[in-house]
């Protein structure tokens, strides 16, 4: 069973379940990284997403998880929507298997970290964006790609105190301490060496953020406003901005922040966004259109 999940990672689950943290499997879908656990499509289509979860209950999916996942692949690939080879496996680039990661992908998240690292390494964009639905397993797709690049020593120029740096929407300290677990228990990640979480409301606060994002006021038709900008040499080399609909605000702190990505010098550096829901209006695509070099 441990194959996929860490013995850990269960523990913390099952205390979540026991005092009340999680208690329908929609929670423990999300808490496993697991798109389409439960419901029609899932891995377990006779379980709803708002049925209630119990600790026996989640012992018994544990124990019948990897069969599940199994049958699963096996219809993906009947049903023609397996995703086989890729056009990145033309250019050797995939470094071997680390024996540190523990998370098996499903097709579509597996297809989805290619296409990013074809976009970012192969045609050389600096940004990219993937548009992709809550529960599809984003986070999964994020460590991929982050394993990945540790292990071809992508990070090793990197001076920056956090080497890739995940922004995302929770405010929640205890979901933002859950999607780093995802990083260490599936993907044997360090953090925060290797890889930090932070949510909008520590990027809008600053919270740890001194060293590299520089704040100045300044005097802007008769006003004192904020300017930001990262410092040069100490940012990210990998930075990835999930929910980034969060930053369509043009006024808003964490938007000006995220816009300045784009004057980073280093051109090394890379970006993903994410987000299923990244503009409503043209007005509020200033923050991709300044980050992805799109022309309107």
């Amino acid at each position: 069973m441990t194959s996929t999940l860490q013995q850990n990672l269960i523990a913390r689950i099952r205390i979540d379940i026991s005092t009340h943290k999680i208690t329908c499997y929609r929670e423990l879908s999300a808490a496993l990284q697991i798109a389409n656990l439960v419901g029609e499509g899932g891995l377990f289509p006779s379980m709803k997403p708002t049925d209630r979860v119990t600790v026996a209950g989640f012992n018994a999916l544990v124990e019948m998880l990897p069969a599940a996942q199994e049958r699963h692949t096996e219809h993906l690939k009947l049903s023609g929507k397996f995703h086989g080879e890729h056009e990145l496996d033309k250019y050797n680039w995939l470094p071997s298997h680390n024996p540190r990661q523990s998370a098996v992908l499903y097709p579509h998240q597996r297809k989805d970290s290619k296409d990013i690292v074809y976009r970012l390494f192969i045609e050389n964009r600096r940004s990219v964006l993937l548009d992709s639905d809550a529960g599809n397993g984003k986070t999964f797709v994020f460590f991929q790609i982050v394993r990945w690049l540790v292990d071809k020593g992508w990070f090793k120029d990197c001076y920056s105190p956090w080497k890739c740096l995940v922004i995302t929407k929770s405010a929640q300290e205890t979901l933002v301490s859950q999607t780093e677990h995802v990083a260490e228990d599936f993907f044997g990640l360090s953090v925060p060496r290797e890889v930090k979480v932070l949510s909008y409301d520590a990027l809008r606060s600053g919270k740890g953020l001194s060293t590299m994002i520089k704040k100045t006021r300044v005097h802007r038709d008769g006003a004192l406003v904020d300017e930001y900008e990262w410092v040069e040499g100490l940012n990210p080399k990998l930075i990835i901005v999930d929910e980034c609909q969060s930053a369509r605000r043009d006024e808003a702190i964490q938007s000006k922040i995220i816009q300045k990505i784009a004057d980073i010098k280093d051109e090394s550096i890379k970006v993903i966004f994410s987000s299923a829901t990244w503009a409503t209006r043209i007005s509020e695509m200033k923050y991709l259109i300044t980050n992805l070099g799109l022309e309107v």
